[in-house]
C-alpha cells in the first residue's frame, strides 16, 4: 500500500530509500562551514585569510606544510602563524612551525584574521595545505533547519508499523551519521595532506642522494685516471710527469 509522501505516491521502502540517498548527497552540514585549500607561499612574504563568525562560535584552524621550493631550504619546512581578532588584536602566535592545529572559542562577532608567514625563508616558496572549520553549535532555534534534505512530510501504514515518529529518529540517527562521515572526511584529508608531506620529503633526499652520488662517482673516476697516469708514468724512461715538471722548472 502506498502513501502520499510530497506531493507524490511512493512506497514505504521508496521513500526509506530517498532518505538514505539524500542523506549522502552533497550538502552543507547544517552545524558548521568547512573550507580547505592549498596555497604558495613566496619567500619572503605573507599570506592572510579572513573568516567571518558570531560570538559563541567555534573556529578551528589546522595547517600543514606540505613542500618547499628549493632543495636546499628542505630542512627548514616551518612557517609562523598568527590570529587576530576584528580589531586586529593577536590572539595567538607561533614561530617556526611545520604544522599546527589551533581551536578558538570566539567572544565577538566580526572578520576574524589568519595569517600564515614565510619571511624567515630567503630562497624558497612553501607549499601549505589549511583548512578552516567553523562550528555553529550555538545557533538558535530558529536556525536550525528542521529538514536539511528537503524530505518533507512523511505519512506511512500504521499496519506496517512504520509511523512518523519512527522517520524523525531515523532522520535523526542520520543526520548523527552524517556529522560522524563529515568528520571522518576532515581526518582523511588531513592524513592525505600529512603523506604528501612526507612524501615531498623523500622525494628530495632521493634527489641529493643522487646527485651527491653522480658526484662522487665521477670524482673517484677522475682520481683513479689521474693515479694510472701517474703510475704509467713510472716505469717510462722519461716519464711523462719528469717531463712536465722539467718544463714547469725551466718556466721558473
Amino acid at each position: 500500500m502506498a502513501r502520499p509522501w510530497c506531493g507524490r505516491t511512493l512506497p514505504t521502502t521508496t521513500a526509506v530509500i530517498i532518505i538514505l540517498v539524500a542523506t549522502f548527497s552533497p550538502a552543507q552540514c547544517r552545524y558548521s562551514e568547512e573550507s580547505e585549500f592549498t596555497i604558495a607561499i613566496p619567500a619572503g612574504k605573507d599570506e592572510c585569510f579572513h573568516q567571518p563568525a558570531k560570538k559563541g562560535q567555534t573556529l578551528e584552524i589546522e595547517f600543514q606544510v606540505l613542500d618547499s621550493g628549493s632543495v636546499l631550504d628542505e630542512p627548514t619546512l616551518n612557517v609562523d602563524f598568527s590570529f587576530f581578532d576584528p580589531q586586529n588584536r593577536i590572539l595567538t602566535v607561533d614561530t617556526d612551525k611545520m604544522d599546527g592545529v589551533y581551536r578558538f572559542r570566539l567572544s565577538v562577532d566580526g572578520d576574524f584574521k589568519i595569517c600564515l608567514s614565510n619571511r624567515r625563508s630567503l630562497i624558497s616558496a612553501k607549499l601549505v595545505y589549511l583548512e578552516v572549520f567553523l562550528d555553529k553549535g550555538d545557533v538558535t532555534q530558529d536556525e536550525v533547519d528542521d529538514d536539511p534534505f528537503d524530505l518533507g512530510s512523511v505519512t506511512l501504514a500504521a499496519e506496517r508499523h512504520f509511523n512518523s515518529s519512527q522517520v524523525d529518529k531515523l532522520k535523526e540517527r542520520l543526520n548523527r551519521l552524517y556529522d560522524l562521515l563529515n568528520t571522518i572526511e576532515r581526518y582523511q584529508e588531513w592524513q592525505k595532506a600529512h603523506e604528501a608531506r612526507h612524501r615531498n620529503l623523500v622525494e628530495h633526499n632521493f634527489t641529493k642522494v643522487n646527485t651527491l652520488s653522480c658526484l662522487l662517482t665521477c670524482l673517484m673516476i677522475l682520481t683513479g685516471f689521474v693515479r694510472v697516469m701517474f703510475i704509467r708514468g713510472l716505469f717510462e724512461d722519461r716519464p711523462s710527469v719528469y717531463q712536465v715538471l722539467t718544463s714547469l722548472k725551466l718556466k721558473w
